[in-house]
């Protein structure tokens, strides 16, 4: 069928569906009518999809990124910098390509003054470590630089005060 699609051989394909149709049950007719009306509706889109060309190259990217990204950026909502959330995201994107994340924490090779290579030691930095630094930049930028300030509408500041009181009673 393919093939008879790609070579715009539209009558084959009609023929084959004729044939098959006589030997089916009520039910598995309908469906085949269905999928050649569908086919006849989208004749030429799919046969342009079947050419095989670098532009019909099709990707799930899109949904991808947002699903990895949608984990963190949306399942405990906080208030980001706009460098941070690059840099989460960054992270993120790494790890779900397969890659080893102790390799973005040792230090990479560099060239010494006389042009050849030195390795630096290499060295892992512990979670104490990585807290402390992250404390001292947020003294220096703040709790949330960058970040996008919200208010909450009066009548769900209200809504909110009142099923606490509720709460609180029952």
């Amino acid at each position: 069928l393919l093939t008879w699609i790609r070579e715009n051989q539209k009558r084959k394909v009609e023929e084959w569906i004729q044939e098959k149709y006589a030997r089916l049950t009520e039910r598995k007719q309908n469906k085949l009518q269905k999928a050649w009306s569908y086919l006849r509706r989208n004749w030429k889109g799919i046969q342009e999809r079947l050419k095989e060309t670098e532009e019909n190259i099709g990707s799930s990217t899109e949904s991808h990124v947002s699903h990895i990204l949608s984990a963190r950026m949306s399942s405990r909502p906080m208030g980001w910098s706009l460098k941070g959330v690059d840099h989460v995201a960054q992270l993120r994107i790494y790890l779900k390509n397969g890659r080893d994340l102790s390799e973005l924490l040792l230090p990479l090779k560099t060239e010494g003054t006389e042009g050849a290579e030195k390795e630096d030691e290499k060295r892992c930095f512990s979670a104490h470590e990585i807290l402390a630094w992250e404390k001292q930049k947020q003294k220096k930028n703040g709790k949330y630089i960058e970040a996008l300030q919200a208010t909450v509408s009066r009548q769900t500041g209200a809504k909110f005060y009142f099923q606490s009181a509720i709460a609180g009673i029952c």
